[in-house]
This record gives structure tokens, C-alpha cells and sequence, in this order.
């Protein structure tokens, strides 16, 4: 059984605003991936080649019109992510749980959409970080040109695009 994920790439501001987060407060040794919303997080299953092209050919518009912030502590460290907000969003969560239907186990559970920023932040820096999250001003139209899907790679160990 592989592991998918699926996200959508940013509007270039709000990618350039996540991608600037990361370099200064991200404390974590693995960035596998661009900044981005997850659609379907990290998940295990199959996606057949017909559900691969259905995803590819997938095409959607939204408006991002706000956008929060969030925050966790986990064993190994504490986590902080961006909230989109968007017009359309659960609606185009609702098309790709369609096209993947039962092929990923723990698909469709209800969404959480978010943009990591930071990952083993130190306590210490949560307010200067918090503080620059709430200075972005998301607001425009999002074309989703296309959806990204990852598969783990076990043996190379990070997401590789199908």
C-alpha cells in the first residue's frame, strides 16, 4: 500500500509570503515540498492511472478572500500553518474526494485545509512568528490550474510527483 497527497499550489504572492515563513522560522531539517494547500493530506491507498488523469485534468476557480493562522505542539516540536479561506475551497475538496473515491483508505474525512509554515519552532519564537502571520493579505482570484499529487517514496525517503 503507497501513500498519496494532494495539494494545490499557491497564488504566487501568498506562495512567495509562505515560502519567506519557512526560510526564517522553519525549523526542520526535511522541506520536501513548495509551500501549498493541502487537499487530501497524506494518506494510504491505491489511485488507479484513470483517477491519475482525472486528476491532472481537474480544473477549478475560487476566491481566497481571509486568511488565519494555527498552531500545535507535538512530541517533537511545535508546528504553526496558515489558513486559507476561500469561497470554493470545500467544493473542490468535494470534486477530488469523487475522482479518488474509495481508492484512498482514509479519504474523504473532512477537511483541514492549511499551509505549513514552521515546523520544531522553539516556544521562545512563537510570537515573533504569530505576529508575521498576520500580515499577509491573501485576498484575489486562485485559478487551480492543477492539482499535485505526491506518492512517498520509501526507499528515496520523500514525496515524489506522479
Amino acid at each position: 500500500m503507497k501513500k498519496y497527497l494532494i495539494t494545490i499550489d499557491l497564488t504566487e504572492h501568498l506562495a512567495e509570503y509562505a515560502a519567506k515563513l519557512q526560510n526564517q522560522f522553519n525549523r526542520w531539517d526535511q522541506r520536501w515540498l513548495p509551500p501549498h494547500i493541502t487537499i487530501i493530506p497524506p494518506t494510504e491507498g491505491e489511485v488507479s492511472i484513470e483517477q491519475l488523469k482525472q486528476l491532472r485534468e481537474f480544473r477549478f476557480s475560487m476566491d481566497l478572500h481571509s486568511i488565519g493562522w494555527g498552531s500545535f505542539t507535538r512530541e517533537d516540536g511545535n508546528v504553526m500553518y496558515l489558513v486559507p479561506q476561500a469561497d470554493g475551497l470545500l467544493e473542490l475538496w468535494h470534486q477530488v474526494t469523487k475522482i479518488v473515491g474509495n481508492g484512498l483508505h482514509d479519504a474523504p474525512q473532512m477537511p483541514k485545509f492549511h499551509i505549513t509554515v514552521a515546523r520544531k519552532v522553539p516556544t521562545v519564537e512563537w510570537p515573533t512568528l504569530q505576529a508575521s502571520l498576520v500580515k499577509v493579505d491573501p485576498r484575489g482570484h486562485c485559478r487551480v490550474d492543477h492539482l499535485t499529487v505526491f506518492r512517498w517514496d520509501e526507499n528515496a525517503g520523500n514525496w515524489e510527483i506522479i
